[in-house]
């Protein structure tokens, strides 16, 4: 069972294990080792029966196999396992919403709550952001599609505490003076790059649905949701400049910026690699 086979026994193999017949069209990769190494396994099963861990059925006790064994459950989820993820990833956004609706019914914004309540709304749109950009590198790396299905909720959430950010400002902090407003804005960097963090993400929102991907054409559309990551930068440079002193929350967020920014230019490599070489 541990000898090296070749694809087609492989590929037959993962689906007895996985205790799928072979003909259902789901797409199995299967690496097996020598003698005194662990199976690795990781298998495209998301149209199978109901998953359950009795798929794996005397998996060896290894790292390997438990490794197996989670992502062959993973990406065995039907529609009813990706709609319990998007419930749960609802429901995680919504916290610090009712976080903050909770310590304003119980008198716990602190002594300045127009702060607490901007600073809240603030981080959480740049967590959410950096979270909707993180989708797709992790949709890459564990092989697991249905993540791409999270990103436009994590997206919108993103949108929506950035706009209760703006609200806060121009309502509580400037009381709807567009002077006052313009004047931050023209005089003051952070609050620039706060304004045009928040605009790039306007058309981005504007555009989020499926009608909107049919009607500017996919190229379009993923040239005009690139946007993000300007606005991404926008957003952290927005906080950096406002600490001033205590910088480490802010430098947290750029060094993950950063980490998503340098493997967006790395896939562009390779892509473009691949293409200069199949041009030849």
């Amino acid at each position: 069972m541990h000898e090296r086979m070749p694809g087609g026994a492989a590929v037959a193999a993962a689906c007895r294990l996985a205790a799928v017949p072979a003909n259902r069209g789901q797409v199995a990769l299967c690496s097996y080792r020598t003698e005194r190494e662990a199976l690795v396994l990781q298998c495209r099963l998301l149209s199978t029966d109901k998953p359950s861990v009795a798929r794996f059925p005397k998996l060896a006790p290894t790292w390997a196999g438990l490794t197996a064994a989670w992502l062959l459950f993973l990406q065995q989820m039907k529609r009813h396992g990706i709609v319990s993820v998007k419930v749960l990833v609802w429901a995680a956004c919504l916290a610090p919403l009712l976080r903050l609706v909770e310590k304003g019914l119980t008198g716990g914004l602190g002594a300045n709550p127009i702060e607490f309540v901007t600073l809240s709304t603030g981080t959480w749109t740049l967590v959410l952001l950096l979270a909707s950009l993180a989708v797709t590198p992790l949709r890459h790396l564990t092989g697991l599609p249905w993540l791409v299905r999270l990103r436009r909720p994590i997206g919108i959430f993103a949108f929506f505490y950035g706009s209760l950010h703006l609200i806060t400002y121009v309502w509580l902090d400037k009381f709807f003076d567009p002077g006052e407003i313009v004047n931050d804005v023209l005089r003051r960097p952070f609050i620039t790059a706060g304004f045009l963090a928040y605009l790039l993400l306007v058309p981005l929102a504007a555009t989020s649905t499926a009608g909107a991907i049919r009607r500017m054409g996919g190229k379009r559309w993923q040239k005009l949701h690139r946007l993000v990551y300007v606005s991404a930068v926008a957003g952290v440079l927005h906080f950096w400049w406002k600490v001033k002193a205590d910088i480490r929350e802010p430098m947290l967020y750029a060094s993950v910026l950063a980490v998503l920014l340098g493997y967006r230019l790395a896939a562009s490599v390779r892509r473009w690699l691949a293409a200069a070489k199949s041009g030849r």
